[in-house]
């Protein structure tokens, strides 16, 4: 490459029918090493924007690449103050692409003060956080909630942050509080028009204690109504408690089981302490699969453990995911090793394996299913029971 440019010096300069040149090219697959190239031989190339007005930065920073970005804002750091023609900065389009790691970078230069920019406003009024909440990503909210330079925008549609967070039916509740919680710590208001709505609401509600019946009739709707959904919540909380508690249970017992079989060994021991059937191939699958339960078993209980640490960090429900799935594959490692256990013992021509080995396709779909309906029932902003096979 470097020989080509010296060849061609102005082909690094030269632009598409999209504005692109070969910098954003370069950034947007995450070249490092030409993107160091490029700027080595003309460093106003990073300033130079597309016909979306997005320069190299804007390119890398929507993709995720945090090495590229790195780069660009040690050698060129003003490339972050630039607009495209939506008056988005390239921390806008971070929040839109979700990129936690990204984010940090803008954060951990001390160059200059880009904390500035998270009360930049684009041609809806949006900054970037309320671009992130409008995406529900918990992860990038709460490092944007760390931010202490935050703004009380409203963006066009006269929504502040915590109106787009309240509103939000992604979110868990729990998650909403934490996020919250933090942003008004920083003094984070609400909405005019929904501090407007709140203090309403309280004086409707002082007044329909003397107003008679009818108005509190529809006021008692209205929180019987408030208080069902909320125990709609808690019980959909209580439905995911039972079901951790349930797979620890399994978890346990599986990580127990595979533990003592490791040391109980088919045919039993030599004289040595060696395993007699250590030889055959049959006998080396059974410690492989029992291995690989026992280790699935263990991470799973690790996982219950940890939830309420990791809670707070990703999303509520992802570490009783995690270990919802490694049981299901510590069950099915349990099951080979069973068979592989068998085969060592019996003769070559037994067919007892091999019935096992077929009666496992149709129970994989009852292994395989539940994890699809649990991610589906944790990530669900709708109340709803378990099925009665999980």
């Amino acid at each position: 490459m470097e020989k080509v440019i010296d060849k061609f010096p102005k082909a690094i300069t030269e632009v598409d029918d999209f504005g692109w040149t070969p910098l954003h090219y370069a950034a947007h697959f995450g070249e490092e090493e030409l993107v160091k190239l490029f700027l080595d031989r003309d460093i106003s190339l990073a300033y130079k924007q597309n016909n979306e007005g997005m320069c190299a930065l804007h390119i890398s920073a929507k993709v995720g690449h945090v090495e590229v970005m790195k780069m660009f804002i040690e050698r060129c750091p003003y490339t972050c103050q630039l607009f495209d023609k939506c008056h988005r900065t390239a921390l806008h389009l971070v929040a839109e692409s979700g990129h936690t790691k990204a984010l940090k970078v803008f954060f951990q230069n001390r160059k200059f003060a880009f904390r500035d920019l998270m009360n930049e406003q684009d041609d809806e009024g949006n900054t970037p956080f309320h671009i992130a909440a409008a995406n529900s990503n918990y992860a990038l909210l709460m490092s944007l909630a760390d931010v202490r330079r935050m703004g009380g925008a409203l963006n066009k549609k006269g929504e502040s942050i915590l109106d787009i967070i309240k509103a939000d039916n992604q979110l868990m509740d729990d998650e909403k509080k934490i996020i919250m919680s933090n942003l008004k710590r920083h003094n984070v208001l609400w909405s005019l028009d929904t501090m407007v709505e709140r203090q309403t609401t309280k004086v409707r509600s002082c007044k329909a204690e003397g107003t008679g019946a009818a108005n509190s009739s529809v006021e008692n709707g209205k929180k019987d109504k408030e208080d069902d959904n909320k125990k709609a919540r808690e019980d959909k909380k209580d439905d995911i408690k039972d079901l951790a508690n349930f797979n620890l249970v399994v978890a346990t017992i599986i990580a127990t089981v595979t533990f003592t079989a490791a040391f109980q060994v088919p045919d039993g021991t030599g004289g040595e302490g060696l395993a007699t059937l250590r030889e055959k191939g049959s006998f080396v699958k059974f410690l492989i699969y029992d291995s690989l339960a026992f280790g699935f078993s263990a991470v799973s209980i690790f996982a219950n453990f940890a939830h309420p640490f990791l809670a707070k960090a990703t999303r509520i429900t992802y570490p009783i995911m995690f270990s919802l799935v490694l049981t299901e594959f510590s069950l099915i490692c349990l099951v080979l090793a069973f068979i592989e256990g068998t085969r060592s013992v019996l003769t070559e021509n037994s067919w007892l394996p091999e019935v096992v080995y077929a009666s496992l396709f149709p129970i994989s779909f009852f292994l395989v299913r539940p994890i699809i309906v649990r991610k589906t029932f944790l990530y669900s902003d709708k109340s709803r029971k378990l099925p009665w096979y999980l």
